[in-house]
């Protein structure tokens, strides 16, 4: 069973698009195309690791790829993901896209005006939408992560440096 060898785990509005469309374009790196967020380890963990592996080339496939991952932005924040991620894939690396705080909520709200035609002020916003402030602290989530895997496993880019 081919599993991925790493995970993209957040953070949203922090580049994690460009980072998928720029290691999908490498040959030796293996990102599913059906979709770029997947969700199985906080949303659909339910269904099962083969439902999960059905993203993933077969054995005989996957030879030829040095790296096979997934970007799902939210697993940072869930509370089971990092043990899940863990009890599934060997020593997975995880990629953490991570950008000023204001500069993500702000483009959050922006995002959301484009595509959901919010019409309320930024004040408003923050009023309407708690989570967008919830998911720019950082620490509490990394720790999470920290308590389960190798400081060498988690490998954290800022957006304003990439």
């Amino acid at each position: 069973m081919t599993l991925p060898t790493f995970l993209g785990i957040g953070v949203p509005k922090a580049g994690t698009t460009w980072l998928y469309e720029l290691l999908a374009t490498h040959p030796e790196v293996y990102l599913p195309t059906k979709v770029k967020d997947i969700r199985f380890f906080n949303h659909f963990y339910d269904l099962d690791i083969d439902w999960y592996q059905n993203f993933f080339p077969s054995d005989i496939e996957a030879a030829i790829y040095k790296a096979i991952g997934e970007i799902t932005v939210h697993y940072l924040y869930c509370e089971e993901c990092p043990q899940r991620i863990t009890s599934h894939l060997e020593r997975p690396k995880l990629l953490l896209m991570l950008r000023n705080p204001a500069d993500r909520i702000w483009s959050h709200y922006k995002h959301r005006a484009r595509l959901s035609n919010y019409q309320g002020s930024f004040e408003q916003f923050l009023e309407d939408h708690p989570e967008a402030i919830r998911f720019s602290f950082y620490s509490s989530h990394i720790k999470r992560y920290q308590t389960y895997v190798d400081p060498d496993q988690l490998l954290i880019l800022l957006f304003d440096r990439i």
